[in-house]
């Protein structure tokens, strides 16, 4: 199952499988748009996934306030 979240700055496709979570983003990720991913990370965790891939290929632009969402 995928999904697909977007704002004008960042851009987080979400693909479930059985084995865990892949998170791709795209676009910025920065002190904007981090509370964003950290609130989807969050409710990840809160429905038992633990295997959970971040995909940043494809990041124009990333910022110290980004790297702390993925720790």
């Amino acid at each position: 199952m995928a999904l697909d979240i977007c704002n004008e700055a960042l851009g987080i496709e979400v693909l479930h499988s059985d084995g865990g979570v892949e998170v791709t983003l795209r676009g910025e990720l920065d002190i904007a748009t981090a509370p964003v991913l950290r609130e989807h990370l969050a409710e990840f965790l809160d429905q038992g996934w633990t295997d959970i891939t971040l995909d940043i290929a494809e990041l124009r632009y990333i910022e110290s306030a980004g790297l702390r969402c993925s720790s």
